[in-house]
């Protein structure tokens, strides 16, 4: 019925009993309703706990139209790092600034007991505390990595206008803490079947990653990974994939050691996402 042609002065007679019958039942259903949007409204998004991250987009929605611009380590179109020069030029060993590429290669120096490493796990919230505490790791800095695109800031990457993910670079002392150990660390710090992000946090800014930054990375993290398979510990096969190291954009600088400056969001947060449960289901961590 058009509302334009509607009399709002007409009334309607209706039988008494239908008319309690019809008040009752829209009672009912006006209250299941308000109880529906009240659960609406006291139930958090999961990635709204991530300062300012927006809803993530429908299902069929979540990667990008263009294929993401990573090409595992294998690959002989491993794409040249087109910022590496620029990035190298002014960052030095341990240090890191929000929009100042850090090129991985240049500052990799085992020989001088200065080694680079690069790991993507989700949420880099969480991927800071595990390397943070282990001895001969001198810093750790959350970062996006894997795309094209220079200087890319949160905005960009949690609303999908670039092709980087959120991960962690690691300054460590190889003569105090080796590689492989830095593998273990890494490898019960994730889930490492999840394809499509990790825990709550889907999307491609939240899939996983081992960048390698020479030759014997490499190999480290490819028998690592076979290790895990072999080990028949997962039915799912591993989804981790192995990269060659491109520029490291470190985040800004709200990011950096947010589990310690707070605290309180950040554990709400890993409870949250399903994250504590499953590494101390699966790898027995808190």
């Amino acid at each position: 019925m058009s509302m334009s042609n509607y009399d709002h002065n007409k009334k309607l007679t209706v039988p008494g009993p239908l008319f309690t019958l019809d008040r009752t039942l829209n009672k009912r259903l006006s209250a299941l309703f308000l109880i529906g949007a009240m659960t609406l409204a006291c139930t958090p998004s999961v990635q709204a706990q991530r300062d300012g991250a927006p809803e993530p987009p429908p299902e069929d929605e979540q990667h990008p139209t263009s294929q993401p611009s990573l090409h595992e380590a294998d690959s002989p179109s491993s794409p040249k790092d087109e910022h590496r020069e620029e990035a190298s030029s002014e960052t030095a060993w341990g240090e890191a600034t929000f929009n100042q590429g850090i090129n991985p290669h240049i500052l990799h120096r085992p020989d001088e007991n200065r080694g680079v490493a690069l790991f993507a796990g989700g949420c880099f919230w969480c991927m800071e505390a595990p390397f943070e505490e282990l001895k001969g790791v001198t810093a750790v800095y959350s970062g996006y990595t894997g795309g094209q695109e220079p200087r890319p800031s949160y905005s960009q990457v949690s609303s999908y206008k670039t092709q980087h993910i959120e991960a962690v670079i690691v300054y460590y002392r190889p003569q105090e803490i080796s590689y492989n150990e830095l593998l273990h660390t890494y490898w019960r710090s994730i889930n490492p079947t999840q394809r499509d992000g990790q825990f709550a946090d889907r999307g491609h800014q939240y899939t996983t990653g081992i960048f390698t930054v020479d030759k014997t990375q490499q190999g480290a993290a490819r028998a690592s990974k076979e290790s895990l398979t072999t080990s028949k510990k997962f039915r799912d096969p591993i989804a981790v994939k192995l990269y060659p190291a491109e520029t490291f954009w470190p985040a800004e600088d709200y990011h950096q050691d947010y589990y310690k400056l707070h605290k309180s969001h950040y554990l709400r947060y890993k409870y949250g996402s399903g994250r504590a449960a499953y590494l101390k289901e699966t790898w027995g961590v808190e």
